[in-house]
């Protein structure tokens, strides 16, 4: 359900979904919880550059390093959507460069196959490893 409105939802209208449903929940909210993709809500955030909806997430604890059923990353995914914001919110968070996608691929050789020059940039910046471009 979660994923659905990550997915599609608008940043303001997902917030108060998101904050209504855990403030009346005793149980743990699944906002971990994975699609038949085993996409999390962040997953979908982060490839929709819902930047408001992902710092939620992370706040309340989201496992940031969690793969999808390809090895995929919520940062792999806003690398390949091109979300220059979202992947500076992912990397300021935490989120690791080296192993980020199917067969080991690193965030910087994603950004380079992506053509996103910026985005290869911040991740200097934030000093991604140069020489992982591929681990496999």
């Amino acid at each position: 359900m979660f994923q659905n409105i990550a997915a599609r939802g608008d940043d303001s209208f997902t917030l108060k979904v998101v904050t209504l449903i855990d403030s009346t929940r005793t149980e743990t909210l699944s906002l971990y919880s994975y699609d038949t993709n085993t996409k999390t809500p962040l997953h979908y955030a982060a490839s929709t550059g819902k930047i408001k909806l992902a710092t939620l997430l992370l706040d309340k604890k989201c496992d940031i390093e969690s793969p999808d059923a390809l090895g995929r990353t919520a940062l792999y995914d806003a690398i390949d959507s091109q979300e220059l914001a979202m992947t500076e919110l992912l990397l300021k968070k935490g989120a690791s460069t080296d192993k980020i996608g199917k067969k080991n691929m690193s965030a910087v050789y994603l950004a380079i196959l992506r053509k996103t020059l910026a985005i290869l940039e911040l991740l200097l910046h934030y000093k991604a490893d140069v020489s992982a471009l591929r681990t496999d």
